[in-house]
């Protein structure tokens, strides 16, 4: 039971390294132009494919396939951004999440239009789990996404403390006006943050084909957790989100120790409804 309890931790960690990547994306958007871009999984769905098609139609490396996935992730949601979201901010929030909305029902059609119904696989090699006397962990490819996401986190902090760029997103994300008199170019910053999200996004959607299948709705499907992350860490919270990410992981995968595996959406879905009732602005808001 131990050993389970271990391997099922460590899950939860891979699952958390994920929703790093596929979160973090979302808050900056939401941070930066003050909308919920429902739309969001669906740059999951879209470097997954992407990375499928340049993998297993072209027959391009693992490593070339996925770093063209997320280029073209980044720029389909900077385009997106540019066309739909930025001539429809003077209308509001509401008829900008209604458009999110709209986008994502399109794009997922599209993923399934040319990805096809069925579910597809990376194929990648089957590395052997690594063990500890008798106590089984993870494969390797396992613990590479798990550097993936604290990388990351790393780069996400540095870029935020040290940089121009993350500094003029600290203070658009304050006081949006006040940055604007005080000169930040915020259509650079825009444009910037779009791009982040599209490539995050395109990364988590890569990473969950590396531990599972791909399927036209993982898009939809993974926008509800991510969700989760952001109401439990407290909308824009962005260090708050990467603490959130494992806390979310960690009871997906444990909880599965005692309900079926089939709940284990549903309790994303719980955590997302308790803290809405118990503490509305999340547990890491200020």
């Amino acid at each position: 039971m131990i050993n389970v309890i271990i391997q099922n931790t460590l899950f939860g960690i891979v699952t958390g390294s994920i929703l790093v990547a596929g979160t973090l994306g979302f808050v900056m958007t939401e941070r930066l132009d003050g909308f919920i871009n429902i739309g969001h999984g669906q740059y999951l769905a879209i470097g997954a494919y992407l990375t499928y098609w340049f993998y297993r139609g072209l027959s391009f490396s693992f490593a070339l396939s996925a770093i063209l996935a997320v280029l073209l992730t980044a720029i389909i949601a900077l385009c997106l951004h540019k066309v739909f979201f930025k001539p429809m901010h003077r209308f509001g929030v509401i008829p900008l999440i209604v458009t999110s909305i709209g986008l994502g029902g399109f794009l997922n059609g599209a993923v399934e239009y040319f990805g096809g119904p069925d579910p597809h696989s990376f194929n990648l090699p089957i590395y052997k789990v690594i063990k500890v006397g008798e106590t089984s962990l993870l494969s390797k490819d396992f613990f590479y996404i798990i550097l993936i996401g604290i990388v990351l986190i790393i780069i996400v902090h540095l870029f935020l403390q040290n940089t121009r760029i993350g500094k003029a997103f600290r203070a658009v994300s304050s006081n949006r006006e006040l940055a604007i008199i005080k000169g930040i170019d915020l259509d650079f910053l825009d444009n910037f943050t779009w791009l982040f999200a599209g490539a995050t996004g395109a990364i988590a959607g890569i990473l969950l084909g590396v531990v599972g299948n791909l399927t036209p709705d993982m898009g939809w499907s993974q926008t509800m957790i991510i969700m989760s992350v952001a109401v439990l860490a407290g909308m824009g919270n962005i260090y708050g989100i990467m603490i959130a990410s494992f806390i979310v992981g960690l009871i997906m995968d444990l909880g599965i120790l005692i309900l079926p595996s089939g709940y284990r959406p549903a309790l994303a879905f719980a955590i997302m409804i308790i803290v809405l009732l118990i503490k509305p602005k999340g547990i890491f808001a200020k």
